[in-house]
């Protein structure tokens, strides 16, 4: 629903309440001002209880109470605009709004505004009064929030963990110590066990140990978990950690397929794709993607990303292709990140916009793409969509090359030759 939708609904409204609003005690408190009354009636059109739906009006009234420094008012106003409920998605403005929740002691609002600082906003203009700028990625101040909010709630504990997972090279200790903790508590969380499952078999945070590991994925398959399914499918194959037994890896792919487990859609996409175990057939392939990218599984995203990029199942289609990185690198899948800088460096489905090429790549970067470096720090050098600024260029770029990138330590040497000096 776009402003012009949202104002005349607000408008019938009240012209429909002039007449009516005599009936309508909560509406006229809200009009009052009443923030009690503002967030029931908010609440009350956005679930469509004891009147008819109206996300636009949940949200005007939800913003009445933010504006009156209602806590609850800025978290779901935040929600709303985070999920466009009531309008157009606006995540800039979304983060504004949940840390100044967060800042009331809204524990909710803290796992979301920590989860967006994590992985940076892209700038937004918003149509009336204010402008929200975007915001960089800032991993270490996001971990620190929650990691302080991570006590008081069992969701932020797990979002702590998963977010210490991406960076487990750095945090590799805490994050093993923090999911052993929680494996030994009364009700360990499902999805807990399956990252210490993972740090277990990789030897994240301590040494490897892949036979607990897969004793872990097994009792949670048995549990009918489908993720926990799909991941014991590989291990059988493989013989990781288990007995290799092709029979069985068969059945727990099967069993994850009926459970609607995306994994399992998109490792079968993969065999057909690369004709291993199963023939090879690119459409078959491209149809389980489809399976998986409905589960919003990123990998499955962006494969389906590269497929309409490369016309591989499918027919060639760029607008497509970036469609299905966005996806993926909205959900933190690093190569779909590196990708969107590319598709807008190069014009590729896309008009070229080099801010946000330099948006995509300053993430891909963070989270780990040496690709991502390496093109970030030519940005940075140029000022190709970024504020120039050689110091920082030059540490992306010996960063790119410590990882073993050729391309990286030619552009250094050719720094170094200019007379410029890597500090």
């Amino acid at each position: 629903m776009n402003f012009c939708k949202i104002l005349f609904a607000i408008t019938l409204f009240f012209l429909t309440t002039a007449i009516h609003g005599a009936e309508d005690p909560l509406l006229a408190n809200a009009r009052k001002g009443d923030v009690t009354s503002q967030l029931q009636l908010a609440g009350e059109y956005i679930l469509g209880k004891n009147r008819n739906p109206n996300p636009a009006l949940g949200l005007y009234w939800y913003r009445q109470a933010a504006m009156q420094n209602s806590p609850a008012g800025q978290y779901n106003l935040a929600l709303c605009l985070l999920k466009g409920w009531g309008g157009k998605k606006r995540p800039a403005e979304a983060m504004y709004f949940f840390e100044k929740a967060m800042l009331q002691g809204v524990v909710k609002a803290a796992g979301y505004y920590a989860e967006m600082l994590y992985n940076g906003v892209e700038a937004e203009a918003e149509e009336v009064n204010r402008s929200y700028p975007g915001t960089p990625p800032n991993k270490e101040r996001a971990l620190e929030i929650l990691r302080l909010y991570a006590p008081k709630s069992p969701d932020i504990q797990l979002k702590l963990a998963k977010y210490l997972y991406r960076e487990a090279a750095v945090y590799g200790k805490e994050l093993r110590d923090l999911l052993a903790a929680h494996a030994k508590s009364p009700h360990p969380a499902d999805e807990a066990l399956l990252l210490y499952s993972a740090c277990l078999r990789s030897g994240i945070g301590g040494v490897p140990d892949p036979q607990t590991g897969a004793n872990i994925l097994q009792q949670l398959a048995e549990k009918k978990h489908p993720d926990a399914m799909a991941q014991l499918s590989e291990l059988l194959r493989s013989g990781f950690g288990i007995k290799q037994n092709l029979k069985l890896a068969d059945f727990w792919e099967a069993e994850a397929i009926r459970a609607n487990a995306p994994r399992a859609f998109f490792n079968r996409g993969m065999n057909h794709l690369n004709g291993i175990y199963l023939p090879h057939d690119p459409m078959k392939a491209f149809a389980f993607f489809q399976k998986a990218a409905e589960k919003k599984f990123p990998p499955a995203l962006r494969k389906l990303g590269d497929c309409y990029a490369d016309g591989v199942g499918v027919e060639k289609n760029p607008k497509e292709a970036l469609e299905y990185f966005h996806h993926a690198a909205q959900r933190g899948d690093v190569e779909s990140q590196y990708k969107l800088g590319e598709a807008y460096r190069t014009g590729l489905g896309t008009p070229v916009n080099l801010p946000a090429s330099s948006f995509w790549y300053t993430q891909a970067a963070h989270n780990g793409s040496i690709r991502g470096m390496r093109e970030l720090a030519i940005a940075l050098y140029t000022g190709r969509g970024i504020d120039k600024n050689r110091i920082q260029a030059a540490k992306w770029l010996q960063k790119a090359a410590d990882e073993g990138d050729e391309t990286a330590r030619e552009y250094l040497d050719e720094m170094n030759t200019w007379g410029y000096k890597i500090k």
